[in-house]
């Protein structure tokens, strides 16, 4: 791909992310700016994660655990990376737990909004606009490096993690959350819930638009709208094992996120449902069943 050709791709990324990000700020705090005081937002086309109370449910003790892991580092004057920091929710927990944090991204719009919010909460925390396949860092720098579902829109994952390897400090710690794509395997559970949990009449309307191919798959859109989603799943898990020797690697989420993006419940049956769903998805993953997304604590032991 020519250099010029990458930088446009890179330009409808960006826009892309910012359009997403300024029509879920018209609507409220979504949980990806402010955790703690993020609410539902209700907006179309239907995406999951508009609903704070769902990513709580299914994704919040992965957070919890990254959160508990930055916060267990001895030391004082701590020093944070959160990678592709989108808006900054991640940024924000980080410095409250005291540390000093950088948060780099592509989007000029989300660094603008995370700056200005961050501010409002009186977190001093240094945002920066980045190219994140090519920016290069500060080695021996950082005491933690933050990477939540950044990984895969990235190229080269392997020389990206050997430079943030780099970056970080002796007995540091490196946490990654990120997309491994799903396994066809689990599609069976998948279709029993769909047809057997309840849904809004809303929402079955729009996968009966979809059958009869009335109306466009939102997914497809995303990945139209946005080139590098999904563009490196398959390299992240051996970019890992080769670069994040010894790390501690948990599958995550068989079925949960590629569920949450299909079915839409009706609203006082959305936490019952959604913690059903998440226990679901614990025992497959007890059971053998691969997961969709994968976790990593990897610690820099210097011998």
């Amino acid at each position: 791909m020519h250099q010029e050709e990458f930088k446009k791709l890179l330009e409808k990324e960006a826009k892309f992310w910012a359009h997403f990000n300024e029509d879920a700020l018209k609507k409220g705090i979504p949980h990806w700016l402010d955790l703690q005081n993020a609410k539902p937002i209700k907006r179309r086309p239907y995406n999951p994660f508009n609903d704070s109370r769902i990513e709580q449910i299914i994704r919040g003790d992965i957070k919890e655990e990254f959160l508990q892991s930055a916060k267990a580092i001895a030391g004082r004057n701590k020093k944070a990376l959160d990678f592709g920091c989108g808006m900054g929710w991640l940024s924000l927990e980080l410095s409250r737990q005291g540390f000093d944090v950088d948060g780099f991204d592509l989007a000029e719009r989300s660094i603008e909004i995370a700056k200005k919010y961050s501010k409002k909460m009186q977190q001093k925390i240094n945002y920066e606009v980045a190219d994140l396949n090519n920016h290069k860092f500060k080695e021996n720098f950082y005491d933690v490096v933050a990477i939540w579902d950044v990984l895969h829109h990235l190229v080269d994952p392997e020389t990206v993690l050997k430079r943030l390897k780099k970056s970080l400090k002796p007995n540091g710690k490196i946490l990654i959350l990120d997309h491994l794509g799903f396994d066809p395997k689990n599609e069976k559970t998948v279709k029993m819930l769909l047809n057997t949990l309840p849904a809004k009449v809303s929402h079955l309307i729009y996968r009966l638009k979809r059958k009869l191919k009335l109306e466009k798959n939102n997914e497809d859109q995303i990945i139209e709208d946005a080139p590098f989603e999904h563009c490196s799943e398959s390299k992240i898990l051996p970019a890992i094992k080769k670069i994040l020797p010894n790390a501690e690697i948990k599958e995550r989420l068989p079925i949960a996120i590629h569920l949450a993006h299909h079915h839409e419940t009706p609203e006082f049956l959305t936490e019952m449902i959604w913690k059903f769903v998440k226990n679901i998805d614990n025992k497959m993953l007890k059971n053998g069943a691969k997961g969709e997304y994968v976790s990593v604590i990897w610690t820099k032991h210097i011998k």
